[in-house]
């Protein structure tokens, strides 16, 4: 049963559906949160490797290919919002 389940569940009592309600917003904050992280981390490491003076062209497009490739990914991730398993 994941927390979307019990926050529709009209058998459940108003607190249980509200704590998980809430449980389930927080957990999807927390998500976001720390996959902006991991996002900019990414962002900075590019950014980094992209202002050396040696860098060629080549090297160039794979790191920004790289990096928006992860970028789509992530996206889709948070997109389909996975329910978070509580049992």
């Amino acid at each position: 049963m994941t927390f979307n389940d019990v926050s529709t569940d009209v058998r459940q009592s108003l607190d249980t559906r509200t704590q998980a309600d809430q449980l389930l917003t927080k957990h999807m904050e927390q998500l976001e949160t720390t996959s902006m992280i991991v996002v900019l981390e990414c962002f900075n490491a590019t950014s980094c490797s992209l202002q050396k003076v040696e860098l060629d062209l080549l090297s160039v497009v794979k790191f920004l290919s790289s990096f928006f490739c992860f970028k789509r990914g992530r996206n889709l991730m948070i997109q389909k919002r996975r329910p978070i398993r509580i049992c």
